[in-house]
């Protein structure tokens, strides 16, 4: 009853006691990343990276859909004939142009409604081939377009999120946009 622990014993507790303090400080748990559905380009850091950016961009939709679709008119003037009301203007009357901003709006929405779908990629899939295949109704749409779009796209992104642009964002985004717009052209092409 009233003897005194070995050495050995004590010893044993202060290593159980330091490896249990040392676990506790250094080695939290790490939780198990979500599952990410194969079909999908990016792992579930650059998913959430991206949706975090895009959170920030999204805060700029309309502004950044103007700009989007200007960069797309002022390098691709030709672009312009599939918008007959804007083809008279100027970058200058486009951004004050209320039809202007539906537009560009209508253009940057379906990047922004695949962010927000980005969880399903069932829907996901479904809604950019949608897009493709609504494309296919334009007269004059060629399957080409949606290369300069995408990047026109990342135009907006760089313009937008300025120093949020990171490296690694751009790494993130030029996977998804490229991934975006394939599954855009798969439904133009169906």
């Amino acid at each position: 009853m009233g003897s005194k622990p070995s050495k050995s014993s004590s010893k044993s507790k202060e290593k159980n006691n330091t490896k249990s303090t040392a676990d506790t400080n250094n080695q939290l748990p790490q939780q198990a990343a979500p599952a990410i559905d194969p079909r999908f380009p990016l792992t579930a850091r650059d998913k959430f990276s991206l949706v975090k950016s895009w959170k920030t961009f999204s805060r700029n939709l309309e502004s950044a859909g103007k700009e989007m679709l200007l960069k797309l008119f002022i390098e691709h003037p030709d672009m312009k004939d599939l918008f007959p009301k804007f083809k008279a203007k100027t970058p200058d009357q486009l951004r004050n142009d209320e039809s202007f901003e539906e537009a560009a709006l209508a253009h940057i929405t379906p990047y922004d409604q695949a962010v927000q779908d980005s969880d399903n990629v069932d829907i996901l899939l479904t809604n950019l081939k949608r897009v493709g295949r609504q494309h296919k109704t334009v007269p004059g749409f060629q399957e080409s377009y949606f290369e300069r779009m995408e990047k026109c796209l990342v135009f907006a992104l760089q313009t937008t999120l300025a120093d949020a642009y990171t490296e690694n964002m751009e790494r993130i985004y030029k996977i998804w946009i490229s991934w975006t717009t394939e599954k855009i052209r798969e439904g133009f092409r169906e």
